[in-house]
């Protein structure tokens, strides 16, 4: 377990004189239960997984390169490799990414490079 305990000391000039308010905030952050205690409020951390995203561009549908842990907290830019829609095989990996990391697409030649974010789901959406 990670305890953290900040004093936080802020200062407000009030007229002539200066008042003076003390705040103090604990935070614990417990790896096993994957909690955050903020003053006593538990709170679910996030659980992530890795996954390989999916995304459509032009006619091709595009898988990243490289695994991506979901869900994504900000945008983070992607490489990714395109395969031809209507291919069988291309629907196969699309299947499976939908459960699971896609090592075959490990270090493919990257066509396309995008500043994406991802659901727990691994839908992603790209600029």
């Amino acid at each position: 377990m990670l305890c953290v305990h900040a004093d936080v000391i802020t200062t407000a000039a009030l007229g002539a004189g200066l008042r003076r308010a003390a705040t103090t905030l604990t935070i614990v952050w417990s790896i096993a239960a994957a909690t955050t205690l903020l003053d006593g409020a538990a709170v679910a951390a996030p659980q992530q997984t890795m996954r390989t995203l999916v995304v459509k561009h032009n006619e091709m549908t595009c898988f990243s390169t490289k695994p991506v842990a979901v869900p994504t907290t900000r945008a983070a830019v992607i490489a990714f490799h395109c395969l031809p829609s209507d291919s069988r095989f291309t629907k196969q990996l699309e299947r499976e990414a939908k459960d699971k990391v896609v090592k075959e697409l490990a270090n493919k030649r990257v066509d396309i490079r995008l500043r994406c974010t991802a659901d727990a789901d691994a839908v992603a959406s790209c600029r």
